[in-house]
């Protein structure tokens, strides 16, 4: 390779880390609002707005999260977005308690990840 294609390889990879750096301080915050979210969601309540948000939020996270290499956050990310999927196609009367306590430790644990 040439010293042009070399500088040009290492100033990508400096940009890529940039973007990545970036990504993940982003991530910090999103994962701490999504759980927010979801903490607001209630038992035996079908708040659609709410949790469309959570679901919303889940989505986007669950495709740049694999751009990232994040693909365990984007995984984990997928299913609770489609159990939060699941309850607005549900019955009327919203998430019990034992799926909603799944929920919810379930975004709280994504931040371990």
């Amino acid at each position: 390779m040439t010293n042009d294609a070399n500088n040009a390889q290492a100033t990508l990879a400096a940009e890529l880390g940039q973007l990545r750096k970036r990504y993940l301080e982003h991530l910090r915050v999103e994962l701490g609002e999504i759980a927010t979210s979801a903490a607001s969601i209630t038992v035996g309540q079908i708040d659609r707005q709410a949790i469309e948000a959570v679901r919303h939020r889940l989505h986007k996270l669950a495709g740049s999260a694999g751009t990232f290499g994040l693909a365990t956050i984007g995984e984990r990310a997928r299913m609770l977005e489609e159990m939060a999927g699941a309850w607005l196609d549900g019955p009327v009367d919203g998430p019990d308690r034992a799926s909603l306590s799944a929920f919810i430790e379930g975004v709280n644990a994504l931040a371990a990840l």
